[in-house]
């Protein structure tokens, strides 16, 4: 009796906290994070100010631009977490004086750049970093993503979740960005690999975006302007599309 009661204690407390956990998107890429958002830079805070009953559960942080992906630049940000209040939010957080972070911000109404959790967790000079790729693919959206911003009602509308082909170890380390230009009505107009692959593979992707995918099921899970087209960037990792040998 006592370990049935101990075990219904233990889900209740887990799931109490699963609930208070903020909800990062576990499939989250670079891309989908640069196509949706305002503001992408990697900065220093240099000064962080208490929370005010204007900024609520928003604090402001002085900072200075290493390097901007996209937008305009600033001087200050709102980052959403508790600096001297008491308040608490799961998605909230706190980054000290001197920390060096790629944020990936929004524009809001009073025109401020604002942050959380779930977009401001890359550390530059952090070794998941540089394994990942994170300022080499910056760079090639930065070259061709322009300002663009695109707002999703639903992530998986901008990840290649049904690119179902065999995964190549040979390419394990590597990274594929394709960009994607769609009439008003989803018919791809062009599509192009902004990282270098074998024609093969280039081949594969543009059979796969142009034939396979439900464009018009995507689209309506993106806001799109009325009568105009987009362009829209996707970050797979290789595959090849052979079976392999038994």
């Amino acid at each position: 009796m006592k370990k049935a009661l101990y075990i219904l204690f233990f889900l209740f407390f887990t799931l109490l906290n699963a609930s208070r956990a903020c909800n990062c998107s576990i499939l989250s890429t670079v891309t989908y994070q640069y196509q949706t958002a305002d503001f992408v830079a990697s900065v220093k805070i240099l000064k962080n100010y208490k929370n005010t009953p204007e900024s609520n559960e928003y604090y402001k942080s002085d900072i200075e631009i290493i390097e901007l992906y996209k937008g305009k630049k600033v001087k200050r940000i709102s980052v959403l977490g508790s600096n001297g209040n008491n308040m608490y939010n799961s998605c909230g957080t706190f980054i000290n004086v001197g920390e060096i972070r790629l944020i990936f911000g929004n524009l809001e109404k009073d025109g401020s750049i604002s942050t959380y959790l779930c977009t401001s967790y890359y550390k530059p000079l952090s070794v998941g970093y540089e394994d990942n790729k994170v300022a080499q693919k910056l760079r090639l959206l930065k070259a061709s993503a322009k300002n663009q911003r695109i707002s999703v009602s639903n992530d998986a509308a901008l990840y290649p979740y049904d690119f179902k082909q065999i995964y190549d170890p040979e390419l394990a380390n590597n990274y594929s960005i394709v960009k994607v230009k769609l009439d008003h009505e989803g018919k791809p107009l062009h599509i192009k690999c902004l990282t270098k692959e074998q024609q093969k593979l280039i081949k594969h992707y543009k059979t796969y975006f142009t034939n396979e995918v439900d464009w018009k099921g995507r689209l309506n899970r993106i806001k799109v302007k009325s009568g105009k087209g987009i362009t829209l960037f996707f970050e797979i990792n290789p595959y090849r599309n052979t079976k392999p040998k038994n």
